[in-house]
């Protein structure tokens, strides 16, 4: 993706409806008739719907949701109240399922919090009677977790991650999703050409925020990788 495509499809994200003329005033660094080739670009890969003769928009996609389980608003309720100053970030696995090729039904829930705090809030957790394990590398995921088992797993979050509340519970937005399943070892079952594969289908089916997406994933050193799947995505359009 150019940055001129970046650049239209931001202005796109803020604008519900566009002219030409209103994306041309927009920048004066970009020049008319790159700014125009870019469009038509945009357009014929799907990502801007041209509504009526001169007048444009996002191609609708919905927004990334999933469903917040009960038992999981109790235990960010739980958390919150024993550690009310901490940030967190708490989802079930199962919310992956969507764009996932090849289904491996995850029952674990993640929990995620400042990394000065995380240790303590895993210690809580256990002390409560959950089963749950805090940051698992690759060996103890396979040695000692069966994710088609429901238990806990407790990790430090990286700051600045792309959150998302969903009926008052913060959890990951897709963006946040797509890098995690990269570089979490806890992950490591969807690792290769299954995020890869993840990456299409959730471009496929959602609105994504590329600039967050490719923040974040700069974040945690997989910018130029999943930059280059992108451009590949585009290109076979």
């Amino acid at each position: 993706m150019t940055k001129v495509e970046q650049h239209i499809i931001e202005f796109a994200q803020a604008s519900p409806l566009f002219t030409p003329t209103d994306l041309y005033n927009s920048s004066k660094e970009i020049s008319r008739q790159y700014m125009q080739w870019s469009l038509v670009q945009l357009v014929s890969k799907g990502t801007i719907s041209r509504v009526k003769r001169g007048w444009y928009k996002m191609a609708e996609k919905p927004l990334f949701s999933y469903e917040v389980k009960e038992q999981t608003r109790q235990l960010y309720a739980l958390l919150k109240e024993a550690f009310p100053y901490a940030p967190f970030c708490v989802y079930d696995g199962e919310c992956l399922s969507p764009i996932q090729h090849h289904l491996s039904y995850n029952a674990l829930t993640y929990v995620e919090t400042d990394k000065f705090v995380s240790e303590t809030v895993f210690h809580t957790l256990q002390e409560k009677g959950y089963k749950v394990f805090y940051k698992p590398g690759k060996d103890e995921l396979y040695k000692y977790i069966d994710i088609s088992t429901p238990a806990i797993i407790v990790k430090p979050m990286v700051s600045d991650s792309p959150l998302m509340a969903i009926d008052g519970v913060p959890g990951p937005s897709l963006e946040k999703l797509l890098v995690d399943i990269r570089r979490d070892k806890d992950f490591d079952y969807l690792a290769g050409e299954e995020s890869s594969r993840m990456l299409e289908n959730a471009f496929h089916m959602y609105t994504i925020n590329t600039t967050r997406l490719l923040r974040y994933a700069g974040r945690r050193g997989v910018r130029t990788e999943i930059e280059n799947e992108i451009n590949g995505l585009n290109h076979d359009k």
